[in-house]
């Protein structure tokens, strides 16, 4: 169920919601899933970039491809100060321009 600020859409086996985190408007996060798992969770400081967020992912975009978008738009906190957290995949950004470089996370099993 959402709250009076949270919003929720469906689509292709996808899944997403944005939560109102309050600072009048200047923090959305984004939760993103696929096959009931969540994939990425993004901190963003306006509800455009969090819908466009939400929208992407239900047609298709990747993770990695979500927050290179919103880069500019990444809310840092204490809890999250990278401003997105890819929780199947592990991301790390490097390079002059801040690119985003993907690669798996090992298998520990």
């Amino acid at each position: 169920m959402f709250g009076s600020q949270n919003f929720g859409a469906a689509a292709n086996g996808r899944a997403g919601e944005i939560i109102d985190r309050g600072c009048r408007g200047k923090h959305w996060e984004v939760l993103l899933v696929s096959a009931q798992e969540l994939i990425v969770s993004v901190h963003v400081d306006d509800f455009e970039s969090a819908a466009e967020s939400l929208l992407r992912w239900l047609r298709g975009d990747e993770g990695a491809e979500i927050v290179e978008n919103v880069r500019d738009h990444l809310f840092s906190s204490a809890v999250t100060p990278s401003g997105f957290v890819l929780h199947s995949q592990k991301a790390y950004a490097s390079g002059p321009d801040g690119t985003i470089h993907v690669s798996p996370v090992p298998d520990l099993g």
